[in-house]
């Protein structure tokens, strides 16, 4: 097996496009050399999981067997996490052990004129990271009851996690720097939701402006919020200049997808987040 960054690929590799090549720090996989070799190429990431890592937007060249990438992948990745669009090898990695963490759509939407929802009593404000800092424990609080166990969205950890995951997007160690374009909702003075976008490596629909995360107080009698938060992202998106606005949603989240839906998103990808096996 070896491994070097993508200026010194094998050659199978390099002749195929790489459809997360702007992404920093893509990294090959290889167990030999020459046209012969499996090769996959994946981005590592920091998971909002914690301190596991991550192997993030894999892809495998379409001459490549997945049996033995999949094989190549759980000898070298051992208990990553690891996501991918490619759906024939997510079968060959489930076949090895591994099991699946999310089954997810991503979603873009271009920022242009539109209705915005509205929603009585609630203020949404633009919200910068330094605010995101100071209200953690209330954003992480809310992002929890929004998220609960049993949830396709919710965290491992509790609401301790959810405060350690809003932190770091504020420090931008979630795919990328926070954006100003996030907005936060508030009802009789108090925060009931907040969107954060995130600026990730890459164009849309696969970089640029991203929602990291967006959420509700399901306390809040207030009804409209998620619908409203995303729409105030979307215009601040457009009137920033920016091209696109996108994300991810659970597969489970039917709701959300619905909601994305008729604000304009549009599925541009399906992908798995697999633990391989340790």
């Amino acid at each position: 097996m070896t491994e070097s960054s993508t200026s010194a690929v094998p050659a199978d590799v390099a002749a195929q496009p790489d459809p997360h090549a702007d992404w920093p720090d893509r990294t090959t996989l290889s167990d030999g050399s020459g046209a012969g070799a499996a090769s996959l190429v994946f981005s590592r990431s920091q998971s909002v999981q914690g301190s596991v890592p991550w192997a993030d937007g894999v892809w495998v060249p379409s001459a490549v067997d997945r049996e033995r990438a999949a094989a190549l992948a759980v000898d070298a990745l051992p208990g990553w996490l690891f996501s991918t669009s490619d759906e024939t090898l997510v079968a060959a990695l489930l076949d090895a052990g591994a099991s699946e963490r999310r089954h997810a759509h991503s979603m873009s939407a271009q920022p242009g004129p539109r209705d915005l929802p509205t929603v009585h009593d609630v203020r949404i404000e633009p919200l910068s990271p330094a605010q995101v800092d100071r209200h953690a424990l209330r954003l992480g609080a809310i992002m929890h009851r929004a998220y609960p166990p049993g949830h396709p969205d919710a965290l491992d950890g509790g609401e301790a996690a959810a405060v350690s995951q809003v932190r770091a997007i504020a420090r931008g160690e979630l795919l990328g720097p926070m954006l100003t374009e996030s907005r936060v909702a508030l009802f009789d003075g108090d925060i009931v939701g907040a969107c954060l976008v995130v600026e990730r490596t890459g164009d849309p629909p696969y970089g640029g402006p991203w929602v990291i995360d967006i959420f509700r107080d399901p306390a809040c009698p207030a009804r409209g919020v998620g619908a409203a938060l995303l729409g105030r992202a979307l215009t601040a998106v457009r009137e920033a200049g920016l091209t696109g606005l996108s994300l991810v949603v659970s597969h489970d989240n039917a709701r959300a997808r619905r909601l994305y839906s008729r604000l304009g998103f549009t599925e541009v990808d399906e992908s798995w987040t697999l633990v391989l096996p340790k």
